[in-house]
């Protein structure tokens, strides 16, 4: 599959880019993580320490089993939430890419429970729905943060095989087969987000019916897609001074 790394030391510099991608598309604050499946032992994952998206280097990517271990033994500390991305690889093995991020387009749907609805084509992905996480309980752990492997669980359950979910009061957790598909997805959700919440505010707006969606992902998730999308961004970092170095 385009866009799948081949080995650990490639997957290591596209997650370098994703990071700075999503980072300069305004997608990811330094709170957030982006993580992808080691293409060499599916049964773990790389995301780095706990350090700001925009600076993560190939030196900061650390293994990471499905529980949460730095099988790296780096001693760095890690991200807080990073069990969620470990629950999501257990519950969903066509995953192989997933971000949590706080984006301010997707707060309002979690918070109001009005229903992310594909309006847009490049909002295609999302179609099927959205569905929204507010089981935060946990006794060792209050706000509405996931910390907890048992809270992650709970979330990869209310994500269902669907691309994204709403964490109410927090931002969302999105998912994708390859680390450019993933951002492609986010930054297409943020964009239906935020024209449907625009559009709504004056009228009901027209969603993509079952027929128009299937045929847009067929372009929007497409290799010629998602490749146009990746290199573009890639090539804006280079221009914007951004590449890692």
């Amino acid at each position: 599959m385009w866009g799948r790394a081949a080995s650990l030391q490639e997957a290591r510099e596209q997650l370098v880019l994703a990071n700075r991608i999503l980072v300069r598309l305004g997608l990811l604050d330094s709170m957030g993580h982006v993580s992808v499946r080691n293409p060499e032992d599916p049964s773990t994952y790389l995301l780095s320490w706990a350090k700001a998206p925009r600076w993560v280097t190939p030196e900061d990517i650390l293994v990471f089993d499905l529980d949460g271990r730095d099988l790296s033994e780096s001693g760095k500390p890690p991200y807080m939430e990073r069990a969620l991305h470990g629950e999501v690889y257990r519950a969903r093995p066509d995953v192989h890419a997933v971000v949590h991020c706080h984006m301010e387009s997707v707060l309002p749907f979690g918070l109001t429970g009005r229903p992310v609805r594909a309006v847009i084509h490049s909002g295609a992905m999302f179609w099927e729905g959205v569905p929204v996480y507010d089981d935060y309980y946990d006794p060792e752990h209050e706000g509405v943060y996931i910390i907890s492997q048992e809270q992650a669980r709970r979330m990869a359950a209310a994500l269902g095989s669907c691309r994204a979910v709403l964490l109410r009061g927090h931002g969302c957790v999105v998912v994708g087969s390859t680390l450019p598909e993933l951002v492609v997805s986010t930054y297409s959700l943020d964009r239906n987000c935020r024209v449907q919440w625009t559009t709504e505010a004056v009228a009901p707006a027209r969603g993509l019916s079952e027929a128009e969606a299937l045929a847009m992902l067929r372009v929007r998730l497409g290799e010629v897609g998602i490749r146009r999308a990746w290199e573009n961004w890639v090539e804006e970092l280079r221009e914007a001074g951004w590449w890692p170095g």
